[in-house]
């Protein structure tokens, strides 16, 4: 089980797309996560590695298979900043900001998508300029402190002054539900629909996904010099293998080219 990694349930989804009925494939990898799930509590394996598999009525989409590139993810956020600033409607430019707030922290810390919706109130960290966030990790019970960049902090400022005047209430959730809720955060169906409506409307590939960010942000870092162990730390990876399965995958070649590359290179 310990074996079972990240690449290995990708290459499984890919099996079961050619050889397995659309209606079918939710057992086969339902049954899986939930398993893998439940190792994962119980500590018998390190990470569930069907965690970022979504499941629907018609099939399997697969998060890791898509990367966004950088036009598409400035379309993406380019398309919720217009959106929000054109809505007259109060209670739906609310939503919007949501909206548009979340996808920049996702696109800039490249923080799983769950563990950014969780955040509460009481994981923001505000000093002076600086606006750093907490958020939970996989690999240990430590919280992480990310530092947000200037542009990020200061929109986060503006929906904190518009929506959580009273930062006392650290229980409140930041990014609130679809009722306008702060003690209930917001269902990620709702987030990616937008998502989904984001790209239908600028022409990005219909297989990204929120996690299409994650994927980004770890190839950028890649592309920009990072050290790969720099981007395990940042992605919460178990191994530096993962990592490289990662991104491998998602410049389209063999992790196993890829890492003995990378080995070669060190």
């Amino acid at each position: 089980l310990q074996q079972v990694d990240e690449y290995a349930a990708l290459k499984y989804q890919e099996y079961i797309r050619k050889n397995i009925k659309p209606r079918s494939q939710n057992r086969y990898l339902s049954s899986l996560k939930s398993l893998f799930g439940h190792l994962e509590k119980r500590k018998f394996v390190s990470e569930n590695p069907f965690s970022d598999v979504l499941l629907s009525k018609v099939g399997v989409k697969t998060i890791v298979t898509y990367c966004l590139t950088t036009p598409e993810a400035s379309a993406i956020l380019r398309h919720a900043e217009q959106r929000r600033r054109e809505e007259r409607v109060t209670w739906k430019r609310a939503k919007l900001h949501r909206n548009e707030l979340l996808f920049k922290i996702l696109s800039t810390t490249a923080r799983r998508i769950g563990f950014v919706i969780d955040l509460k109130l009481s994981d923001i960290d505000l000093k002076g300029e600086s606006v750093a966030l907490r958020f939970k990790r996989k690999q240990s019970s430590e919280q992480e402190r990310v530092e947000l960049d200037p542009g990020t902090a200061q929109d986060l400022k503006e929906y904190l002054s518009l929506y959580h005047k009273d930062m006392t209430n650290h229980i409140h959730f930041l990014f609130f539900n679809s009722m306008h809720i702060t003690e209930k955060p917001a269902a990620y169906k709702s987030v990616s629909r937008a998502f989904d409506a984001a790209c239908e409307k600028e022409g990005v590939n219909s297989s990204a996904v929120p996690h299409s960010f994650r994927v980004h942000a770890a190839v950028e870092w890649y592309k920009g010099g990072m050290p790969l162990r720099e981007i395990q730390l940042r992605l919460d990876h178990s191994s530096i293998e993962q990592t490289a399965k990662y991104i491998a995958l998602a410049l389209g070649l063999p992790p196993e080219e890829f890492f003995k590359s990378l080995k070669g290179a060190a």
